[in-house]
C-alpha cells in the first residue's frame, strides 16, 4: 500500500515543527531531544521525497546525508604530524634564481652561445639537405607536379 502525497507532506511538516521546536528549546544543540527531532525529519523527508517521485515522477531538490558509519575519527589525526611552518620538511626554494623568483630556463646561457655559433651558418639536416635547396623554387616544383600527376 503506498502512502498519499498529501499524507507525507503533512507528516514531513509535522516533522519540520518537532525539529523547530527541538532546536529552539535544547540548551545543548546536541542534546538527544535534538538528535531524534533531526533523525524524524530526514525519515520524513525521504518518505515524501519517494511517494512524490513514485507518483508524480519529479524529483525534489533536496538530498538528505546521514551519519557516516564507516567514517574514521582517526583520519583527521593523520594530518597532525605534518606541520607546513616546520622548515625540515621540505625546502620549496630549490627552484628560486638570484632573484627571488623561478628560472624558467628561457634564458640559459648555454642556449645563447649555441644561437651565436650558428649565425651565418647553412644548417644542414640528417639527409644532407640545407636552407639553400629549398630556396631555389625546387620544393614548388615538385608539389606542382604531384598534383597534376
Amino acid at each position: 500500500m503506498s502512502m498519499n502525497p498529501r499524507s507525507a507532506l503533512d507528516r514531513l511538516i509535522g516533522a519540520l515543527e518537532a525539529f523547530h521546536l527541538a532546536a529552539s528549546t535544547a540548551q545543548d544543540p546536541s542534546a538527544p531531544s535534538v538528535a531524534e527531532a533531526a533523525d524524524a525529519l530526514a525519515d520524513a523527508y525521504i518518505v515524501y521525497d519517494d511517494v512524490v517521485f513514485t507518483r508524480y515522477g519529479v524529483e525534489a531538490p533536496l538530498d538528505v546525508y546521514g551519519d557516516d558509519e564507516d567514517y574514521d575519527e582517526d583520519f583527521d589525526d593523520d594530518y597532525d604530524d605534518f606541520d607546513l611552518d616546520d622548515e625540515d620538511d621540505a625546502d620549496l626554494d630549490d627552484d628560486l634564481d638570484e632573484d627571488g623568483d623561478f628560472d624558467d630556463d628561457l634564458e640559459d646561457e648555454d642556449d645563447l652561445e649555441d644561437d651565436e655559433e650558428t649565425d651565418g651558418e647553412t644548417l644542414e639536416d640528417e639527409e644532407g639537405l640545407d636552407d639553400a635547396d629549398f630556396d631555389d623554387g625546387s620544393y614548388e616544383e615538385d608539389s606542382e607536379e604531384g598534383a597534376d600527376g
